[in-house]
């Protein structure tokens, strides 16, 4: 279960709902450990009693985000924690793309409730499907940006619509029967994936000031994708400051981390 940092009370609510009704059905869920979407999930399964896995971006000693901590100690003891970084490992921008391949190799299916366009949970949605995974999309209002991308998504054939635990379960009822490979050993959606679906667009720039952190980074990557290190001279901004950013930018959607390591804008 997967979706918006930003979430409204809503996606909250029915997030912890199905997920509480979900793993007292004895199905696992797993999340991000994010805020918003993701902690409702965990904190759903948990009131259950039942079981939750929280793929974390950091390592085991640095949970992100800070406030989490409590509920990934309840996990650690009710659950379980996965990362594959270093436990002191902090947060950084490129470990949430890794963390969201995980996410969708581990789940039979991936459901997502309120995501933005070209956020990290519609991606994690198009991983999972290009695995021959289940990908469930709860549509929302039309104009809501916290819907924005599992509406897209429904449009561009992600993810089926879902508008109850009873299409989770029916989803999860067919998963086992699939295998998602041909003889081949490729996934068949994979066959399929162009280079058209292998991208969602972002179709409204962010409001920023050249002078605050965001523009600056804008205005540094205009021209193209620039390698970390790069782009810390292009902006003069320290390490530090520039890694938050563009964590910050990265899980809204706003910049994407290339296969070369290298970070480009969203026109």
């Amino acid at each position: 279960m997967v979706g918006s940092r930003n979430a409204t009370q809503w996606g909250i609510d029915k997030t912890r709902e199905w997920c509480y009704r979900l793993a007292g059905a004895g199905v696992t869920i797993v999340s991000g450990l994010a805020d918003g979407i993701d902690t409702a999930a965990h904190e759903g399964a948990l009131d259950a009693g039942g079981q939750t896995l929280a793929v974390m971006g950091t390592g085991l000693d640095n949970v992100y985000p800070k406030r989490n901590r409590k509920l990934a100690s309840e996990i650690s003891q009710k659950g379980l924690l996965v990362t594959e970084f270093h436990p002191d490992e902090g947060a950084r921008p490129h470990h949430f793309p890794r963390r969201n391949r995980i996410i969708a190799g581990l789940c039979q299916a991936t459901i997502v409730i309120e995501a933005g366009k070209g956020s990290g949970s519609l991606i994690t949605a198009k991983m999972a499907q290009d695995e021959g995974r289940e990908v469930g999309l709860v549509p929302g209002r039309p104009g809501d940006r916290n819907a924005a991308g599992t509406n897209l998504g429904i449009r561009e054939n992600i993810g089926e619509l879902i508008s109850s635990i009873d299409d989770v379960l029916a989803m999860l009822k067919r998963q086992p029967a699939q295998t998602g490979v041909h003889p081949s050993g490729t996934s068949p959606n994979r066959q399929k994936k162009s280079e058209s679906q292998s991208t969602v667009a972002v179709q409204r720039r962010p409001a920023v000031y050249p002078d605050s952190l965001p523009g600056k980074i804008r205005l540094a990557l205009k021209n193209g994708p620039i390698a970390l290190e790069d782009l810390q001279g292009a902006t003069g901004l320290s390490r530090s400051s520039l890694e938050e950013a563009l964590l910050d930018l990265l899980l809204d959607g706003w910049v994407v981390l290339e296969y070369d390591q290298r970070y480009r804008w969203r026109r």
